[in-house]
């Protein structure tokens, strides 16, 4: 078991690397929610995390054109999210949904775990 929760690590720090490089290119990140942050920051992340309370707010004024790594949870909830954001967002932003297809191929994933928070933390 100590192997696969190792592995797990091995998976979602290489994650946060790639988020990582994409964030010292200009992109931001979108989470659902506080915790969802919190969690990144803990693991490592260091780029402009925005929540989409946050984003509501700031796409009006300074966020065009923006390249956002997308990081809603992996369930329903996070696809209708993300199908709204699309339809209301897309000439505004430049959703990047890769980091979220790297997360569905992980084994924390496989083991059922959904959430940003759940995956991001150890363990």
């Amino acid at each position: 078991m100590k192997i696969l929760r190792g592995r797990e690590d091995e998976e979602i720090d290489e994650i946060v690397r790639y988020i990582n490089e994409e964030c010292d290119r200009g992109a931001g990140i979108l989470v659902e929610g506080v915790s969802d942050r919190e969690a990144l920051l803990m693991r490592g992340v260091k780029g402009r995390i925005f929540t989409l309370h946050e984003l509501y707010r700031a796409v009006k004024n300074d966020l065009g054109g923006l390249r956002l790594i997308t990081l809603l949870d992996l369930d329903r909830e996070g696809e209708s999210i993300l199908r709204r954001l699309e339809e209301r967002f897309s000439n505004l932003l430049r959703l990047d949904h890769s980091a979220r297809l790297r997360l569905r191929k992980t084994l924390k994933y496989k083991r059922g775990l959904r959430t940003i928070h759940q995956i991001f933390m150890s363990p």
